[in-house]
């Protein structure tokens, strides 16, 4: 099916108001999240849908976009000082992570990272964790509440930060699917805080 098709339904459905926010940037983001899926649609390979969450290439135009997490990192000071001082040592990554909907679930994620002050999608997929962040949201977190996705490099692994008072500097953290092995950590309950994260990430991440 031609991308022509379908555009204009999709626009439509993407247009919610629920898709906008206070924010400036984060509506910067969702609108080139809106430009971009169906673009990315289009990238599926023809009897794969089903691995992305949809019957058809029809269902396409069912397509939305969901909640958006901006994606933070350890700064680079993190891997140099000698002792943890009281601070959190997350920097902005210029990445979002957005879910796409379909039929009330969340399917999949698209990433948007900023190029020469412009942002666009540079990846989707990542089914399962966009089902894991849905499954956070519907029974565990209040949506409300500010949440970034910590992404630590050197170890290839990603994990949900959770304000429960915006004014904190101490996140709750959720282990996702990459850190799963964190669940089997001697000594370490999930949920934890970051100042207790921040400990056993300086232990394990080796920096040459």
């Amino acid at each position: 099916m031609h991308l022509k098709l379908f555009l204009p339904g999709l626009l439509m459905m993407l247009m919610a108001p629920a898709c906008f926010s206070q924010n400036p940037l984060q509506d910067k983001i969702m609108m080139a999240a809106v430009r971009d899926l169906p673009v990315f649609l289009e990238h599926i390979p023809p009897g794969k849908e089903g691995d992305f969450g949809f019957e058809s290439r029809q269902a396409f135009s069912r397509a939305g976009i969901g909640m958006a997490y901006p994606v933070v990192r350890l700064h680079r000071d993190f891997f140099s000082d000698k002792h943890l001082p009281d601070t959190t040592y997350l920097e902005d990554a210029r990445e979002w992570l957005i879910t796409v909907q379909h039929e009330g679930k969340h399917v999949m994620l698209m990433t948007l990272a900023e190029t020469e002050g412009h942002w666009q999608a540079v990846n989707i997929g990542a089914s399962k964790l966009a089902r894991q962040l849905d499954a956070f949201a519907k029974n565990q977190l209040k949506a409300n509440h500010p949440q970034k996705i910590l992404r630590i490099y050197p170890l290839q692994q990603d994990f949900l930060l959770h304000w429960e008072d915006e004014t904190a500097n101490n996140p709750r953290v959720y282990p996702l699917l990459s850190a799963k092995n964190l669940f089997l950590t001697p000594g370490m309950q999930w949920p934890c805080s970051l100042s207790e994260l921040l400990p056993y990430l300086r232990e394990n991440i080796q920096i040459d």
